[in-house]
């Protein structure tokens, strides 16, 4: 009889009572609208890490674990593959995009855009329009002046 409570007690029973199911979606820089996986696992870590190693998750993907059991979630970024390797992250809001959030101020900077491009590329359309201008009429002038020659 003794031999029974012993097999109760052993670890095998011990894990297969600590299993929670877990379920996980990507969240940057691809947003799933299902959840991807679904499984159990001892810990959120380790669900997290099966996750990343078969949908073959790139470096500095984000995703979300949720605990079907007691609603909490965690997320996580991959930091490294062969083998993978994983840390905890803070979710993202839809409208940030990876820039660091100023929380707590009452005065936010507002993200504006790198100008320098665009300022770049109308000189180039500026230089180039100028050309064709000049181009156009340097040809002009020269078949005038080749069907005077030709007497035409």
């Amino acid at each position: 009889m003794t031999f029974r409570v012993e097999n109760c007690l052993t670890s095998d029973f011990h894990q297969e009572e600590t299993r929670v199911n877990y379920a996980a979606k990507r969240t940057w820089p691809e947003r799933s609208a299902a959840w991807e996986h679904q499984g159990e696992a001892e810990t959120p870590d380790a669900f997290a890490l099966e996750f990343a190693a078969v949908e073959q998750l790139s470096v500095d993907a984000e995703f979300v674990v949720f605990n079907r059991e007691s609603g909490e979630s965690r997320y996580f970024r991959v930091t490294g593959r062969d083998p993978y390797r994983i840390d905890p992250a803070e979710p993202r809001s839809p409208n940030n995009s990876g820039h660091a959030e100023a929380a707590g101020t009452a005065d936010q900077e507002v993200f504006v855009p790198d100008i320098k491009p665009f300022i770049s590329t109308v000189s180039y359309m500026g230089k180039v329009a100028v050309l064709a201008v000049v181009a156009i009429a340097a040809m002009g002038f020269g078949l005038k002046y080749l069907r005077a020659l030709l007497g035409g």
